[in-house]
């Protein structure tokens, strides 16, 4: 609280809201008991020793008037109970019941309280000793407090209660009303969610992550004291089925425990609890290293990395009789070309960051001019497989010989190219920690999505004997390496499906004829002898395929949004994502699901299946959802500031807004039934 703000409450009985200014007493004119009225009650008429009860501190207050939580915020007085000291009777204050956030206008500065409007009860539990002496309980306790309208009244009240003893309890059927209403908006006891709470600093901020066993939707958080964190409105991070994490401006006191109120949703109910969150910065990044090492283990089974996966099978099969120092340095190429890669690409994202530009997983795909080129190149590897492409082609040979490192080095580069379109269960969470820390912890995050991509090839290393169990290569072996040229024909074409949705419908036309040039190329170093007349040849395609990529970049773009929704199934129920129309539909209180995803996404295409689902559409019309699509194929900064906002980088990512108050963050790989389920319950 702000020092002159102390001193108009404590020396004061009246000043002004709004601005701060001392008022005159005779410019006031309504009566105190027309304001307020304030009473000591319990919910029994008579009470008996050995026993704990309920009593409270009930405050009324007339329409427009308001009082303060404990710890009032930015403006305000806190309600001060001082208890009269009775022998043989102890007095248990209680947390103070869930109070509103509300924002006022002090010295032209917005500053946000923490109050109560028409009504409080401030609780307290009273134990009564067996030796208490008296045929009636005497409670007596002093209130200091505050309350304003467009002026504050500081008060000082002295407040009396007198219950009889008796042998069983007798209640007061008006007061048990009034403590039962109240109950609902008493704090839960954090245990009951097996809540557990630890924060990391991040310059003027604090991110404050939550874990629970029972499902809640969080919505805000309080601080319990000034030294706390800030009192402006916390920003929801993250949120899934057992954890959430909050950004919030911290305060000029460096603790190691911080304390305050959470509020949260839980059967469509909003209940608080207390917290208290312990700094614990080393656990937090050790947790996001696990959690990327992990999500890059995963990545080797997703669709994106298969035919990288054969690739390395195919170059793997030479090996068998190898010895094993040649086994594990050839292995430890690929890794070090995978590690190598996502190296770049975090030095690329912090390059951009610095830089101010938005940038986020899979970034590069967002470039026509990359996608055409990784397209040329898949398609390059596939004649290779097809022995079209023969050893004398330049460059090729140290790309493809089985036995040099520099082959599995740059398969490992390779590998990372693939897999950057697929995000998989932990990669999200541990890329968006990324993106917001130091360079040195993007730099250990991507470390260890490189390592758990290429673990697998080293653990091969470390069993060699494994390889035995593989036939030797023969007939068999050449088959296979024509099969796999099927995959990679598969990806140049699915890499031309996204350039049609990245281009114009002139770009994309003019993009395509880069390919019949290759097969031009193909042909003369395969059927033409001179060496002069290839070399004429390379010169004249590198030259058009260069213009071709440059006249690509030079003309204008796909409306990308407007094409995704014409050519789907999801035209008939969605609208294209604008962050104006979604807040909107918040003020407006409605059900509301929003899916930002791209076409180099191949786990939000997986995902997109469940959207196309009967299940799913009668969900939606039934429950009247709002639902917004967002596609992330070329860079938007509006679907990235979007994202970034809650703290993700890359996509899927699925939200579900439920007015303004409620929202979900749901996991990145979407399975139908546990989907359909949730999204029900949320809808409600």
């Amino acid at each position: 609280m702000k020092p002159f703000i102390l001193v108009f409450l404590l020396f004061f009985p009246l000043f002004s809201l709004s601005e701060g200014l001392i008022l005159k007493k005779q410019s006031f004119n309504q009566k105190e008991k027309d304001i307020f009225h304030i009473a000591l009650v319990s919910p029994y008429k008579e009470v008996k020793k050995n026993s704990s009860f309920l009593a409270g501190l009930r405050i009324q207050l007339a329409p427009e008037w308001h009082s303060y939580w404990s710890f009032a915020g930015d403006f305000g007085q806190a309600p001060q109970i001082h208890f009269s000291k009775v022998k043989h009777i102890q007095i248990k204050p209680l947390p103070f019941p869930r109070p509103q956030r509300k924002s006022f206008l002090i010295n032209k500065k917005n500053s946000d309280s923490f109050i109560y409007e028409n009504e409080l009860l401030i609780p307290f539990e009273v134990f009564i000793e067996e030796d208490y002496k008296g045929e009636n309980l005497n409670l007596s306790v002093d209130l200091e407090w505050a309350v304003c309208k467009d002026i504050c009244l500081s008060k000082k009240n002295k407040l009396q209660l007198q219950l009889k003893l008796s042998k069983t309890f007798k209640e007061d059927s008006e007061n048990q009303k009034i403590f039962q209403f109240w109950k609902k908006l008493f704090p839960l006891p954090a245990k009951n969610l097996n809540l557990k709470s630890y924060f990391q600093e991040k310059g003027d901020k604090q991110i404050i992550e939550f874990s629970f066993k029972t499902p809640i939707l969080c919505l805000d958080l309080f601080p319990k004291t000034a030294l706390d964190f800030s009192t402006k409105k916390a920003k929801l991070l993250n949120q899934t089925e057992h954890s959430c994490s909050f950004e919030v401006k911290r305060s000029n006191s460096n603790l190691n425990t911080i304390s305050g109120l959470l509020i949260y949703s839980l059967r469509s109910e909003t209940h608080s609890s207390l917290f208290q969150s312990h700094k614990n910065k080393a656990l937090g990044l050790l947790w996001f290293i696990l959690m990327a090492f992990l999500g890059g283990l995963l990545l080797n089974v997703m669709p994106c990395v298969l035919p990288i996966i054969f690739l390395k099978f195919y170059n793997n099969l030479n090996l068998a009789h190898q010895p094993k120092k040649t086994i594990f340095l050839l292995n430890a190429s690929y890794s070090a070309g995978v590690i190598s890669s996502f190296l770049v690409l975090a030095g690329a994202i912090f390059i951009f960051k610095q830089l101010g530009e938005s940038a986020g997983w899979g970034f590069h795909l967002q470039s026509p001019l990359f996608v055409s080129g990784l397209a040329l190149l898949f398609t390059l590897m596939a004649f290779y497989f097809l022995d079209i492409l023969s050893f004398s082609s330049p460059k090729l040979p140290s790309l493809f010989k089985d036995q040099k490192a520099s082959s599995h080095f740059l398969t490992g580069v390779l590998s990372t190219t693939a897999a950057s379109p697929c995000t998989v269960p932990f990669m999200a969470s541990a890329v968006g920690f990324a993106f917001s820390r130091s360079y040195l912890e993007i730099f250990s995050i991507f470390f260890f999505l490189g390592f758990g991509l290429s673990f697998p090839y080293l653990a091969l290393s470390l069993f060699p004997q494994v390889l035995k169990y593989i036939p030797s290569p023969g007939q068999w072996a050449n088959l296979l390496k024509k099969l796999l040229s099927i995959p990679l024909f598969l990806t140049s074409l699915w890499l031309i499906y996204i350039l049609y949705f990245q281009l114009s419908l002139k770009a994309f036309l003019l993009t395509l004829m880069m390919f019949p040039l290759l097969l031009y190329w193909i042909f003369f170093q395969k059927h033409i002898p001179k060496k002069s007349i290839k070399k004429g040849a390379d010169i004249i395609i590198i030259v058009l395929i260069a213009l071709i990529l440059a006249l690509q970049n030079s003309l204008k773009t796909a409306d990308i949004e407007i094409k995704k929704l014409e050519t789907s199934n999801l035209s008939s129920q969605w609208q294209i994502f604008n962050n104006n129309k979604v807040l909107l539909d918040k003020k407006a209180g409605k059900n509301i699901f929003v899916a930002l995803g791209a076409e180099w996404c191949l786990t939000c295409k997986f995902n997109e299946r469940v959207f196309e689902t009967e299940e799913f559409k009668n969900l939606v019309k039934e429950n009247n959802i709002a639902l917004y699509y967002g596609d992330w194929t070329n860079k938007t900064d509006t679907i990235t500031y979007f994202l970034e906002s809650y703290s993700r980088q890359g996509v899927p990512f699925y939200i579900f807004f439920k007015g303004e108050e409620e929202l979900f963050i749901f996991p990145t790989l979407l399975l139908k039934e546990s989907f359909l389920e949730k999204l029900t319950e949320l809808s409600k």
